[in-house]
């Protein structure tokens, strides 16, 4: 059997995981899994629902699965925020409660 055209792109991916523990305590450590299917640099971008930047991390990840640990900054009030993460491989959000 053959295919008919050109053959089909090769969807890049990324994908996150957590936080754990959630929700997120202020002064403690949490985490989250990060997988990227090719060697890429990873920025995660914490905001307030005002679009505030209240935490960024970047590092540079081998194609795989990661856990990346994180702290707030002293003062970070409890609330709702949005978790961002970009990739040269994908974007992915989630939402994060603090306490």
């Amino acid at each position: 059997m053959s295919s008919v055209g050109p053959p089909l792109p090769y969807v890049r991916f990324a994908r996150m995981e957590g936080p754990y523990p959630f929700p997120v305590e202020r002064h403690s450590p949490w985490a989250v899994y990060v997988g990227v299917d090719a060697p890429s640099r990873v920025a995660l971008r914490l905001y307030d629902l005002l679009g505030r930047l209240v935490l960024e991390y970047e590092t540079m990840l081998e194609r795989g699965a990661h856990r990346i640990e994180l702290t707030l900054p002293n003062g970070t009030a409890p609330g709702l925020y949005l978790l961002r993460m970009e990739s040269s491989t994908g974007s992915a959000q989630t939402p994060i409660i603090v306490e």
